[in-house]
């Protein structure tokens, strides 16, 4: 594993290679964070925030909070839509299969909802976000 330099947040990391001073400049965070490891880190969470062995869903307050904390401000520009939504209109416990499918929504649809399939195979929960946000932008 080459050793690497770390600087603060707002400035690029460098990868050191063994052979060379600088290897390809720059390395954003999000290049740091390869997809596998995120989406690991993400579905650990759900297990992780269960409060018996054997449950099989999340309360609703508990998935928001996880949600905040993983999604954060940044991450996912429907991420505060999505909390209130869950807090406010679902109110229901999330099963471990919602759970995954935000991720492969938050991945695969854009922020504008444009190439959101009606017809896909999401989880209802999803579904019924996204015809709330249709609903609001129509108003």
């Amino acid at each position: 594993q080459p050793p690497t330099t770390t600087s603060h947040r707002s400035r690029p990391l460098f990868i050191l290679h063994p052979t060379a001073r600088v290897c390809a400049g720059p390395v954003t965070r999000s290049r740091m964070r390869p997809y596998t490891r995120v989406r690991a880190v993400y579905l650990f969470a759900f297990g992780f925030s269960l409060d018996e062995p054997g449950q099989r869903v999340l309360q609703c307050e508990v998935a928001v909070a996880m949600w905040r904390l993983l999604f954060g401000s940044h991450s996912w520009p429907l991420a505060g839509r999505w909390c209130d939504f869950a807090e406010g209109e679902y109110k229901r416990a999330v099963s471990k299969d919602a759970w995954a499918q935000l991720l492969d929504f938050v991945e695969t649809i854009d922020p504008d909802l444009s190439n959101y399939d009606e017809n896909g195979a999401w989880h209802s929960l999803i579904d019924e976000f996204v015809e709330v946000l249709q609903e609001e932008g129509q108003k």
